[in-house]
């Protein structure tokens, strides 16, 4: 079952390596290249580094992928982020699923500074939720988050892990990413926290958690999935306003729900790429 990341070193090159593939391999898992790859480690991140220099998108994949998907199985291993932001080509910066409807700029600014503070939270977390030392304007959603009730109350006391690696298949598609908080109080159902650092602006935090329903969905299933969990909270922490998180309880019937919308969405972007 060989591995292949898609345009990697070029669509030409990658297109050779399936072909051959093809022709003795009884499955082919094939890598999308995306720009920030936690969950793998150096020589995957490598190629995909390089695939994207050389100008790789989904679409490479998605054409890899139809060309010898008639003579053997082909598993997709994606990022969940590529499903959620799926609107145009993979780029270097697009990390951030807020920004992708704003300018490069803004969206390159954006994500730069979320990125930031995620980093940020991930040390608190991994050091007794202690304030980091770092420049006050990134400084100031950490503190905001360390000072809300909802950590006081949810968070501060409970058994939780930082960035625990999120990998669960759907629709023959293998979708990777990260979970910011996962916490896990004996008796409860597990709760995933998802910091935001959107520019709420005049919208609020309910409001724009309604643009993530779709990983909200990725995020429920995937922990249901790992943990057996027959109920699943998920967060989401706008540090702008991290005294209104918005909650939401799924049970088994709404992860199921969701798990048919992650699907139809694959569908969607890949009968769209095929168009």
């Amino acid at each position: 079952m060989p591995y292949m990341m898609a345009g990697y070193p070029d669509r030409d090159s990658s297109l050779a390596v399936a072909e051959a593939y093809a022709e003795s391999a009884d499955l082919v898992e094939l890598g999308v290249p995306f720009s920030d790859p936690l969950a793998d480690g150096p020589t995957i991140h490598a190629a995909a580094t390089a695939a994207l220099k050389a100008g790789a998108t989904l679409e490479t994949a998605l054409e890899i992928c139809r060309a010898i998907a008639d003579r053997v199985p082909v598993v997709l291993m994606v990022y969940s982020n590529m499903i959620l932001a799926a609107d145009g080509p993979i780029r270097q910066g697009d990390l951030d699923v807020s920004a992708h409807r704003r300018g490069d700029a803004d969206r390159e600014e954006g994500a730069a500074r979320g990125i930031a503070v995620h980093e940020l939270l991930e040390w608190s977390a991994r050091n007794g939720w202690r304030e980091p030392a770092a420049a006050e304007e990134l400084l100031a959603p950490v503190r905001a988050w360390l000072g809300s009730d909802f950590f006081a109350e949810r968070v501060r006391e409970v058994p939780s892990r930082a960035e625990v690696p999120l990998l669960v298949e759907v629709a023959d598609t293998v979708l990777r990413g990260s979970i910011d908080l996962l916490v896990e109080q004996p008796g409860s159902p597990p709760l995933i926290v998802d910091y935001k650092t959107d520019r709420l602006g005049d919208s609020s935090p309910a409001e724009r958690a309604a643009h993530y329903a779709v990983q909200r969905d990725i995020y429920a299933f995937a922990v249901s999935d790992a943990r057996g969990a027959t109920e699943v909270e998920v967060a989401y922490v706008f540090l702008e306003r991290p005294d209104e998180p918005v909650v939401a309880l799924l049970d088994s019937a709404a992860i199921a729900a969701g798990r048919k919308r992650i699907e139809e969405a694959i569908e969607r972007i890949a009968g769209e790429d095929a168009a």
